[in-house]
């Protein structure tokens, strides 16, 4: 049967090793006469274990879809007609099909391919299978949530990738922000969404599946190479820094007030890349500081509106924080953030004011003594602990998260307040001041006492 495969795919899925899949026969190198072996994507869990779908931080693969890129490793550039798989969709198994467990599965990309058996062209579903004269290849990942802007969308909704050449006369736009050869995904992101990208490592892959040695680096990846277990492993990262959060009350004022709202101050537009090797964020020359503001996640898997929520109550002795919403993923490396806090009382009516912080790298806490961070870092997370007094008083720590650790950061509204001001022993003990009240007058002493000797004239 003669076959003419086509270069680009029209579709293609994801499916588990052990599930239904092309009826493909893989060779072992004893049986090497045809050279037909398939391309097996592994993919590792991005992180650690926390089902999650839809947007927000992805902590394990649950029916998110992934996009795959493939060259040979001479190629000329990243144009597309030089690639061997260009911007293929895969979706990874979701919870209803058995999910995704926590070790790393073969994965199987696949494709419309067309070929005629003598009847017509006819079209079936294959995997990509390697060049037989051993061509090797690199292999890229992305996952971009839903923060694709909408023009850079085909019809059927996929990401229209950019490419930049040496030969490109123009970058995107005329933005001459983005710099170095490569495939970019222009994006805006408002918070809830993760970016990743992923890069297959051939050392770490002939290490793990071959350390016997009979594979060189420069033979992968390719049909030799995967004839003998080494076939690329996806690994995909964070390029996001992710700030999650948490409440408690610190007195027994602040167990009646509620969080209404948290946001961080942050650009929203720029550039993935997806492909090459400045593989991360550049940010847009016309971005502009937007507010990520904190939502919540909903039964479906989707976010929302954040709730109003009320701390964990204060009772005089240690409090252990609750979480709260889902978290912010802002653009990393920024001097700065300005973290923004909106509270309220049941029963007040004026208006709060909304607290704000700057949240600068001076101010972490790394956890080691003499190391001081220089940066908010992409895929490093930060929790940060609202502790609540009050309705204009709320202190935010800033903790190691579960990405990588990211640091420690302290803010206390009363060194900016109260700096000068000593401890008074008796507080507490009388009604406070609230300034509205007219003081006493003193007691007049009686006339022709000691303390007024003057005799009052007889009045007439």
């Amino acid at each position: 049967m003669k076959k003419i495969y086509t270069l680009l795919a029209f579709a293609a899925i994801l499916s588990v090793a052990g599930c239904k899949k092309a009826d493909v026969s893989v060779q072992t190198p004893d049986d090497e006469t045809d050279g037909r072996v398939p391309v097996l994507f592994s993919l590792g869990q991005p992180s650690y274990d926390v089902s999650v779908k839809s947007v927000g931080g992805v902590d394990a693969w649950d029916g998110h879809e992934l996009y795959i890129f493939g060259y040979p490793t001479d190629a000329a550039d990243y144009s597309e007609n030089n690639a061997f798989i260009y911007n293929v969709k895969g979706t990874t198994l979701g919870t209803e099909d058995g999910g995704y467990n926590a070790t790393t599965q073969t994965l199987e990309v696949t494709h419309e391919v067309t070929y005629d058996e003598g009847q017509g062209p006819q079209t079936a579903e294959e995997p990509f299978f390697y060049n037989a004269d051993n061509t090797t290849y690199d292999f890229y990942g992305y996952y971009v949530d839903d923060a694709v802007i909408s023009d850079n969308l085909d019809e059927e909704g996929n990401p229209i990738p950019v490419i930049v050449t040496e030969a490109t006369a123009d970058t995107p736009q005329g933005d001459d922000t983005i710099l170095g050869e490569g495939v970019y995904i222009p994006f805006t992101i408002n918070g809830s969404q993760d970016l990743m990208t992923a890069l297959a490592d051939k050392k770490s892959d002939i290490l793990s599946a071959n350390p016997s040695g009979s594979v060189k680096e420069s033979q992968a990846y390719s049909a030799y190479a995967a004839r003998r277990a080494v076939q690329p492993n996806l690994k995909f990262q964070h390029q996001l820094t992710r700030f999650k959060f948490e409440i408690k009350s610190g007195s027994l004022s602040g167990n009646d007030v509620k969080v209404n709202s948290i946001s961080l101050e942050s650009p929203a537009k720029g550039y993935l890349c997806v492909v090459g090797k400045n593989q991360g964020i550049t940010i847009a020359a016309d971005a502009t500081p937007a507010q990520m503001t904190l939502m919540q996640k909903n039964a479906d898997g989707t976010c929302g509106d954040l709730q109003p929520a009320t701390p964990a109550t204060y009772t005089g002795t240690s409090v252990t924080a609750t979480s709260i919403g889902e978290s912010i993923m802002v653009i990393p490396k920024q001097a700065s953030y300005e973290l923004t806090i909106q509270t309220s009382m049941d029963g007040i009516h004026t208006p709060i004011k909304p607290q704000t912080y700057t949240l600068t790298p001076a101010m972490v806490n790394t956890g080691e003594e003499g190391t001081k961070a220089t940066a908010f870092e992409a895929g490093k997370e930060y929790i940060i602990t609202l502790t609540v007094y009050g309705l204009e008083q709320v202190i935010p720590t800033v903790t190691l998260g579960e990405w990588t650790p990211g640091g420690n950061v302290d803010i206390d509204p009363d060194d900016q307040f109260n700096q000068s001001e000593p401890e008074d022993p008796d507080a507490g003990t009388d009604a406070p001041d609230t300034g509205t009240e007219e003081p006493e007058p003193e007691p007049e002493p009686e006339p022709g006492t000691d303390e007024n000797p003057e005799t009052p004239e007889p009045q007439p």
